[in-house]
């Protein structure tokens, strides 16, 4: 099991109805949801039924990463303690499967707010499979002027990448890239695939851990090892050069941003999220969550 230290303002047991506001690290509220969408501790974190799947595109998913990577705020996440009856969501697990609904209990938080900063933060922990459509990279070779590391998204429709800016590639980078991966890594039956069934396919091939690496990426790593190789590191920097070097699929050459890596996880290590534990109202108030919910989406309540 994941480990993750959560505040004493949410894991002591209370009866009381109060308004609370804590703070968590990144990667344990991270942890946090993995546990949760795993199905352990009872899903301690799930999401309310009327929530949203996930909607972010691709740059604003990098640009959330980048800023927890600056020691950037990324703003408060809402949680309630629900009570029993009716039906929440569960999390995506590590592998990213579709969430299941499942009988709400009065154990536990529902995230009230936060959705799409909070799956975009799970899914650079998740690992990559059938189930899991989207992986997030890290390129150790380039640097990006916009970004503290460079980082790049994968996904099923887009097996090649994006670009940049998080934009989908042109026509004729596409072509390019299709050109590159069948002149390297393609077969006769690889040939004859679409593009967009590349990214299963080659997890398949890769023993079910790695899609297509990013279009023209020189030394890409996916960003749920490099964490995983920097928790077992525990900050040793000696320790997480020789767990890279490992991890890179090519010449250690190609490495450049080592430096740059070590800096943004010592920012991630360091960066906090707040947390407010809503208080539910009065039982009077019934429409109270979807009035909550109007308000948080016209920036009322924030």
């Amino acid at each position: 099991m994941v480990s993750y230290d959560l505040p004493a303002a949410l894991t002591e047991a209370t009866s009381t109805n109060d308004q609370r506001i804590c703070d968590v690290g990144v990667l344990s509220f991270a942890n946090w949801m993995l546990d949760s969408g795993n199905g352990q501790a009872e899903r301690p974190l799930r999401l309310p039924s009327v929530q949203r799947t996930a909607v972010w595109n691709a740059e604003r998913i990098i640009n959330l990463w980048d800023s927890l990577m600056r020691g950037l705020p990324i703003g408060m996440f809402y949680l309630i303690r629900p009570t029993s009856g009716g039906y929440a969501r569960a999390l995506p697990g590590s592998d990213g499967g579709p969430a299941p609904t499942i009988p709400a209990s009065g154990t536990g938080y529902e995230l009230l707010d936060g959705q799409q900063r909070a799956l975009a933060i799970l899914l650079g922990r998740q690992v990559p499979s059938a189930k899991n459509t989207r992986c997030m990279w890290v390129d150790l070779g380039r640097s990006d002027p916009n970004l503290a590391l460079c980082l790049r998204l994968t996904s099923q429709s887009q097996p090649f990448g994006y670009d940049g800016r998080g934009g989908r590639l042109n026509t004729e980078q596409i072509r390019a890239a299709r050109k590159a991966f069948d002149e390297s890594e393609g077969c006769k039956v690889e040939k004859l695939l679409q593009n967009y069934e590349l990214y299963n396919v080659m997890i398949k091939k890769n023993h079910w851990s790695r899609p297509l690496k990013p279009f023209q990426s020189k030394a890409a790593v996916p960003l749920h090892e490099l964490l995983s190789a920097w928790s077992d590191s525990k900050g040793d920097e000696n320790v997480f050069r020789g767990a890279v070097k490992d991890l890179l699929d090519g010449p250690v050459e190609a490495i450049t941003q080592l430096s740059e890596v070590t800096a943004a996880f010592r920012s991630l290590d360091r960066s906090r999220i707040g947390l407010l534990l809503v208080r539910r109202p009065e039982p009077s108030d019934s429409d109270w969550l979807l009035r909550l919910f109007e308000r948080i989406g016209a920036g009322v309540s924030r």
